[in-house]
């Protein structure tokens, strides 16, 4: 049996600061899709891009892409202000995006959002759920901004190879930051899971759309962790 369906990524819908999220512009976009008889939306990957701004160029397999956080949600639990989201420069043009705008608008603003979240249980029950993969990924985004954003495959050797001791060794130097990552990426996640992205897959359940995101993981570094247990396990 035929069907029809569209691909399209969450940043190509229309919104009022320099992205599409998972907002309004989400919701309008299923009614659309159930109202043309389109039976599928293929989203690609949701997860946080790095040099060039690709999808399928990303650091992580787990995290999501926090441009995706719906600026407005966060407005409505007081953690925003409309006039802090006016004050920033989103790009000229609403039709195109600005990345370097962006990068530079949504990054302050996330963490002066993250600055007023209290709910700790919420923080304290998203990094206990993930502890398989955030640690990880907290202690690589803060070796990476130590190491000026350079990829892994050019850090020092015992690095890049996940040797334990200078992990350990980075750990112990790098906690404050690891430590400040881990919890802005849960407190990220907390305020996507309730406030932005259930509403979304609720309507996507509600018009009874089949969907798909793509995880893709470019980088090799974690995988590493993995091949060196397999080897130890081994031995």
């Amino acid at each position: 049996m035929r069907k029809s369906g569209i691909l399209m990524h969450i940043t190509s819908l229309p919104g009022p600061y320099g992205v599409g999220t998972l907002g309004k512009s989400a919701y309008a976009f299923l009614g659309f899709l159930h109202k043309s008889g389109q039976q599928s939306w293929q989203m690609l990957p949701l997860t946080p891009t790095g040099y060039g701004d690709s999808p399928y160029q990303s650091c992580s397999a787990y995290a999501g892409n926090p441009y995706l956080i719906d600026l407005d949600t966060l407005v409505r639990q007081h953690l925003l202000t409309k006039e802090e989201l006016l004050g920033v420069d989103w790009g000229e043009d609403e039709s195109h995006v600005d990345f370097g705008k962006l990068y530079n608008g949504r990054t302050p603003i996330l963490k002066l959002a993250y600055s007023r979240f209290r709910n700790d249980r919420a923080l304290n029950a998203f990094i206990k759920k993930n502890a398989s993969w955030l640690e990880d990924f907290a202690l690589y985004m803060a070796l990476k901004e130590t190491h000026g954003y350079a990829p892994w495959f050019q850090w020092e050797k015992k690095l890049k190879f996940r040797d334990p001791e200078t992990l350990e060794e980075q750990k112990q130097l790098l906690r404050q930051t690891i430590c400040q990552t881990q919890n802005r990426i849960a407190a990220a996640f907390a305020l996507l899971e309730p406030g932005c992205w259930q509403p979304v897959l609720s309507n996507i359940i509600y018009y009874g759309l089949p969907w798909a995101s793509e995880s893709v993981l470019s980088g090799c570094w974690n995988k590493r962790k993995q091949d060196r247990r397999i080897h130890e396990r081994s031995i």
